[in-house]
């Protein structure tokens, strides 16, 4: 292990408590810890190098690593997002600067621990312990990284949001994909006054993965989506207009 923030050493070494059933074939355990900036739990989940966790961070979930990110980002002794035409950091460091939010603020973690096998994109195709462990897992991590801001890049990271945590349960219900959740009237961006775990309570903001921002982005134009992902994450990291704290759908 680098040497890294102690809570998220801690977590770390927590890992094998939580999730041990890695669908074969389809997620592989991460066996070891990468060099510079990577989303947990192959890196530290911190900007490169040495950048220590902020209290009351916004904890941006994306889905699972993937193969080939790993495998540079542990060869090459660099973070992933150095990697060549990574399309998740590429558009991620486009929105964060449109939104006028520092990555070193953040905390970045996937929803499904482990190494994703194959395509770098696509659903996994995993059973419910596995699921339910990286659920558990990631209430966990939330616990104690203790985020006044949680995003999630994607629909697959919401679902196991929601089932990491209890207050979310319900919310998107019938809200499947990001299309739906795009479509809503009024909108379903963002949820205002969660209860994470204890005292700790946070706002939830949903946008489309990174890479469909520089692939196929939602209305038109790959300048409109990421336009209109980084309008929503600005207007979430704002206050609620009147301070309201109870679970509800933020005005966008």
């Amino acid at each position: 292990m680098l040497r890294v923030d102690p809570r998220i050493a801690g977590l770390y070494a927590e890992l094998d408590d939580y999730v041990t059933a890695y669908p074969p074939h389809a997620v592989a355990r991460a066996e070891a810890f990468a060099v510079g900036t990577a989303f947990f739990p192959v890196g530290a989940g911190l900007w490169w190098p040495g950048t220590p966790l902020a209290e009351r961070p916004i904890a941006l979930i994306a889905h699972v690593f993937d193969e080939a990110s790993y495998r540079f980002a542990l060869g090459a002794g660099e973070g992933s997002e150095r990697v060549a035409g990574n399309r998740t950091w590429a558009g991620l460091r486009r929105v964060l600067a449109l939104a006028d939010a520092d990555i070193a603020d953040c905390f970045l973690t996937n929803a499904l621990m482990g190494i994703k096998v194959g395509p770098a994109t696509g659903a996994v195709r995993a059973g419910i312990c596995y699921r339910a462990q990286c659920a558990a897992y990631l209430a966990r991590q939330l616990e104690v990284v203790r985020p006044r801001l949680v995003v999630t890049l994607g629909s697959h990271a919401l679902q196991v949001l929601r089932q990491a945590v209890p207050a979310l349960a319900d919310a998107w219900d019938g809200f499947a994909t990001m299309a739906a959740i795009d479509a809503a009237s009024p909108p379903r961006h963002i949820v205002r006054g969660v209860t994470l775990s204890g005292d700790c309570v946070a706002d939830v903001a949903v946008l489309r993965h990174p890479c469909t921002w520089t692939n196929a982005p939602r209305r038109g134009c790959s300048g409109r989506g990421l336009a209109a992902d980084a309008e929503i994450l600005r207007r979430a990291r704002a206050p609620a207009a009147d301070g309201a704290r109870d679970l509800r759908y933020g005005a966008e």
